[in-house]
């Protein structure tokens, strides 16, 4: 199993009915990912997505459309990322840990997003965790293509 963890993005489908998370969201990233998912079956992957507010969700829970706060963010994220936060997606990633053993886990999130899951590697000692690496969208976008291609070999 594998499992894929998404950042927020200030794109985002403003349908006022909740929607999945994995549709909800519409940048770059989401784009390469649906994609993927309409072009390869990868029945081993798991998806979560960091929501705007910092919260873990699988990409198929509803979430209700929110305004983008990006704005107010300094950079590439937020200014600061709360500890309640980080403990409470540590604790969703430790339930999930319990539930599933992932050899694989692949994090597309920026530096400050992954503040969010700190401590991940501790959860999943025996998983081969990847950062999304690279110099803006373009490298990022074509990091997690290379890496969904993988996946569907």
């Amino acid at each position: 199993m594998k499992l894929l963890i998404m950042p927020p993005s200030y794109r985002r489908n403003t349908s006022e009915k909740e929607l999945p998370a994995l549709q909800r969201y519409d940048g770059v990233l989401y784009r390469v990912l649906r994609k993927a998912l309409r072009e390869k079956t990868l029945e081993d992957l798991d998806i979560l997505i960091l929501t705007e507010d910092l919260r873990l969700v699988k990409a198929e829970e509803k979430i209700p459309f929110k305004p983008p706060i990006g704005q107010k963010w300094s950079g590439w994220g937020p200014a600061e990322i709360p500890e309640e936060v980080r403990k409470k997606n540590l604790e969703f990633l430790k339930r999930l840990a319990s539930i599933t053993k992932y050899d694989e886990i692949f994090i597309a999130l920026g530096l400050k997003f992954r503040e969010a899951i700190e401590g991940i590697e501790r959860i999943f000692p025996d998983s081969k965790i990847i950062y999304i690496q690279g110099r803006g969208l373009g490298e990022y976008a074509k990091m997690l293509k290379e890496w969904l291609e993988k996946l569907g070999e």
